[in-house]
């Protein structure tokens, strides 16, 4: 999690909206909400996350379920299905797609490894 002064001068105006995103990672928020949050436009927010991070608002938010879902894998003790719920992405077949696309394996291979 971000705090405030970590953030640059520039993103100060979308800081509330990032460390929202990172705490409630979980959450469909959508990024009209999270601007509202900011006071700014979506567009105005996209634009400055752009610039703060590589990835779109949603790409960031997925990246940061696709984590949480490797920890969940590491432990042994989950099923690909109870760690595609546990991430907030019901569809497993999406959720292995998105965490082949973001780790370069299969979440089956990857629990195979640890």
């Amino acid at each position: 999690m971000l705090a405030y002064d970590n953030l640059k001068e520039k993103h100060q105006s979308i800081a509330k909206g990032i460390i929202y995103l990172e705490s409630h990672y979980l959450d469909n928020t959508s990024i009209d909400e999270i601007a509202k949050m900011c006071n700014i436009s979506p567009t105005c927010f996209r634009r400055l996350f752009k610039e703060y991070s590589p990835y779109p608002p949603i790409q960031y938010r997925n990246i940061l379920r696709i984590k949480k879902a490797q920890e969940l894998l590491r432990t042994g003790e989950y099923s690909v299905l109870d760690v595609a719920d546990a991430v907030n992405i019901p569809d497993v077949c999406y959720f292995s797609k998105l965490f082949k696309k973001i780790t370069g394996l299969s979440p089956v291979k990857y629990k195979e490894n640890f």
